[in-house]
């Protein structure tokens, strides 16, 4: 590294003092870091998604439903479809929440097992009828004419 002979020479002060200040602004950095910060727990057979690094804008920000197969906060490692295990940080994780159409077909899968064993009467479903209004609006007279 080139010397620069015209520079003044930094005393011990000075990088006393930039020192201070790093450890001043890298606290400050972490209070503030903390506030927005959310950790995330997961326990073993949990299922998760997966954030993609870097997504344009109508593609999906996350993969998934992954299960836990192990633990080592703050990682963990999950299982992929094709039976891969890939270990990632818990920042790129968050809980799956099924969506009540894979509920339904969940329910139909079991509904469809049980129809092998028993008949099951069913109630007869409603007729789509028109929608109906849920609120009243009152109009003043006033603004009627």
């Amino acid at each position: 590294m080139p010397i620069d002979h015209k520079a003044k020479p930094i005393s011990d002060s000075q990088f006393d003092q930039a020192r201070m200040n790093i450890i001043k602004n890298s606290k400050k950095y972490k209070t503030h870091y903390d506030k927005s910060s959310v950790s995330k727990v997961f326990q073993n057979g949990d299922k998760v998604l997966l954030k993609r690094p870097v997504t344009s804008g109508f593609e999906q920000r996350y993969d998934g439903p992954f299960e836990i197969i192990e633990s080592r906060y703050p990682n963990y490692v999950i299982e992929t479809k094709e039976g891969r295990l890939l270990n990632t940080h818990h920042n790129r994780l968050k809980f799956y929440k099924q969506t009540t159409g894979e509920m339904k077909q969940m329910i139909r899968n079991i509904d469809d097992e049980d129809d092998d064993k028993e008949t099951i009467s069913k109630e007869p479903e409603k007729e789509n009828s028109p929608l109906e209004a849920k609120r009243i609006i009152k109009i003043p007279t006033e603004n009627l004419s």
